[in-house]
Parts: C-alpha cells; structure tokens; sequence
C-alpha cells in the first residue's frame, strides 16, 4: 500500500496568498476613507467653533475683531487662527508657525483679541492632500478701523464688510453644512480637496 503525503500544493499557496493580499488591500482602502472622515470631521468641528468664538466677539464689542492696521495692510488674506502649527517653534512670537499653504501668517494680534471673549479653538493638524491645514480668516471688503466701510472686487464677488472663516478638507465630496465651497483642489481629472468657508457679514 503506497502512503501519500497530505499538504498544499505550490498552486494552492499561491491562491492563498494572493487572497490575503487582497483582502489586506481593501482594508487598508477602507481604513483610510475612515481616517479621512475623521480628520474633515475634526476640521468642521473646528472651524464651526471658530465661528462661534467671532459671533461671541461681535456681540461683545459689537463689530468683529480686526488684525493690526500694520499687519492688515501688508496681508489681508489667510490670517492664521490658532496656535500649534508645524515649526511653530515660539507659542507667544508665533514665529516659524504657518498654515494654510505654509505661506499665511499666523495672526497674534487677531488670537488675542479673540482671547478677550474665549478659549481659542484647536483642531488637527494633520496637513490635506493639498497641504493645507488649520483654519484662516479672509478679509474682504474690510477696513482694519471698525464701523467703516470699504468695498473690493474679487473676480466672481463683491465684498462689503465681509470676513470669511475657511479651512481646507480632504475628498471630492461637497463641503460640508454650513460651508460653502471657494475652491477644487484638482489632481488630474480627480478633486483631492475642497476650499470651504463660513461667510459673516458685518
């Protein structure tokens, strides 16, 4: 009587293996939309609670905070709200400290007059696909002396008196309530991230 020996044969490791592959390949796809869901919801809890700091403010002092007419007339765009972005090396110079792009200013002046009403908000900060991170106020149509007016034209909008909160978030899906959308970050035929912002109007 001739014994035969029981095992796997090459084809059938190999059938294994490349089931296992692809298994491990969804899940970490799965994974990563998860995190990604996660980190955009961070990113309107935070930006949300920005926005309920500035309401606060103007029903403190009846009008919004304002940079420093210095700091407001070299860079009117992307106020970096916050503290603790990359390379942000001194927490009270905010030196080295940049969001947005890596290019928008951290805003001291605009932090501490926000203090006055509120502890600052603190989000991820985690950078999107786009490289963007943390939350920034745009100045539209603003003079940096409050109760008066100024009007400017940004290509599609006219602006009078209006601030905008905006932060970036990761995917092709619609920002999310309240925002609405500024800007598609195209990669290829793809949107890897959208530019959402919250409106207050004077």
């Amino acid at each position: 009587m001739v014994k035969t020996k029981s095992g796997f044969t090459i084809v059938e490791l190999l059938i294994v293996i490349v089931v296992i592959a692809i298994l491990a390949a969804i899940s970490v796809v799965a994974f990563n939309g998860i995190q990604a869901r996660a980190q955009n919801t961070n990113r309107l809890t935070e930006l949300n609670a920005w926005s309920k700091v500035f309401a606060l403010y103007k029903g403190t002092f009846g009008s919004y905070p304002r940079p420093d007419a210095t700091t407001y007339g070299q860079h009117k765009y992307g106020f970096c709200l916050g503290i603790g972005y990359p390379g942000q090396t001194n927490a009270t110079t905010g030196a080295g400290g940049m969001c947005h792009d890596n290019t928008a200013p951290v805003n001291l002046a605009l932090n501490t007059e926000l203090k006055k009403v509120s502890s600052l908000p603190s989000g991820i900060r985690t950078p999107t696909k786009s490289g963007a991170l943390g939350v920034y106020a745009d100045y539209w149509g603003v003079s940096s002396t409050p109760g008066t007016t100024a009007v400017e034209d940004a290509g599609n909008f006219i602006y009078t008196n209006t601030i905008e909160l905006v932060q970036i978030f990761d995917g092709d899906a619609a920002c999310p309530s309240p925002t609405y959308q500024k800007y598609a970050y195209p990669s290829g035929s793809a949107t890897i991230s959208r530019m959402c912002a919250i409106r207050l109007d004077e």
